[in-house]
């Protein structure tokens, strides 16, 4: 019943939402080579080049409070713009090992980035 659901008034969304942050921050340090990551959605962000930076635009974290995240773009190296472009284009239906992607400087910046992007929620 959506009545009972919703409790005597109390607002424990905030409360929840920090359980959920602390869920994900323990799913990210799980992260490894080996894990299975999929693009949220198809479309899910934008990658540009401005000023010699790869900066991607998304709105994974948009809330309903007008302005409550940071609008800007987030800035990586031009390096990691491969293997985010790469991931952007992935079937989002279709799991993929996070080892069968590559970064031109190597294993660390491949899951730095992983990492971030999944921060982000761009995948999970």
């Amino acid at each position: 019943d959506a009545k009972r659901d919703r409790g005597d008034g109390d607002d424990d969304d905030e409360d929840d939402d920090e359980d959920r942050e602390d869920d994900e921050e323990g799913d990210l340090d799980k992260l490894s080579p080996t894990s299975r990551i999929v693009l949220a959605a198809k479309d899910v962000a934008t990658l540009t080049i401005e000023n010699g930076a790869a900066v991607l635009y998304h709105s994974c974290k948009n809330t309903t409070t007008y302005h409550e995240t940071d609008p800007r773009g987030l800035e990586f190296e031009p390096e990691d713009a491969i293997l985010i472009e790469e991931v952007l284009k992935s079937d989002p239906t279709l799991p993929v090992q996070v080892k069968s992607y590559s970064h031109p400087l190597g294993k660390a910046d491949l899951m730095r980035v992983i990492h971030f992007l999944a921060r982000e929620r761009i995948v999970f």
